[in-house]
């Protein structure tokens, strides 16, 4: 007979924030992260359908004036479409998700990069192979894998990697003094440091 997992109707979903480390060079990046519920992807799905709607109709406007600058994703091709979609996807939901960071400075690593919507866009796009591509995927898995440990239950195969330091290369502003987004170890229930804004 198949194991059972365990069920409580009624129930309410974690709530605690977990991290998720990411490896820049030898520098780590920390995301501090609130569990992601049912309503949260949701919202996340229809806020980028709407920033691709708005896209597609740029992108039209351009290229009937014949002003399509460069590096502008060509939405005519309806794989650069869903992989843009997916791009999107993965901001929003770090942004709505993401309470806390550590690890990354400002241009001039004066003083620790405030969170805010911008900067959590800015930092996937400049680190896409180290954090943007991997993010979505590691945050769901992870919670997987928590969720599983809670309930009693082994992890279930995910698909993707939850822990292994990644040898990335690239480098990011430190913040104090050098501390080392490729996959790596995670803890649990972090101490918020700052507030998310701008989400």
């Amino acid at each position: 007979m198949s194991r059972l997992i365990p069920v409580e109707v009624g129930g309410k979903a974690e709530a605690e924030p977990f991290d998720l480390g990411f490896f820049i060079g030898e520098t780590k990046v920390t995301f501090t992260v609130r569990p992601v519920g049912q309503t949260d992807i949701n919202a996340a799905r229809a806020a980028a359908a709407r920033r691709l709607g708005d896209k597609e109709r740029a992108f039209a406007e351009l290229k009937e004036e014949g002003a399509v600058p460069e590096g502008f994703p060509d939405l005519d091709d309806p794989d650069v479409k869903d992989g843009f979609f997916e791009t999107l996807l993965a901001r929003e939901l770090a942004v709505r998700q993401t309470v806390a960071w550590e690890g990354l400075g400002n241009a001039d690593g004066s003083a620790p990069l405030a969170l805010n919507r911008g900067a959590v866009i800015a930092v996937l796009d400049l680190f896409p192979l180290e954090i943007g591509d991997v993010f979505y995927r590691r945050l769901t898995a992870l919670q997987v894998v928590l969720n599983a440990a809670k309930k009693g239950c082994g992890p279930s195969p995910i698909g993707t990697s939850t822990t292994g330091p990644d040898t990335a290369s690239g480098a990011v502003t430190k913040t104090g003094s050098p501390a080392p987004t490729a996959p790596t170890g995670q803890t649990k229930g972090r101490k918020r440091r700052r507030s998310a804004s701008g989400n």
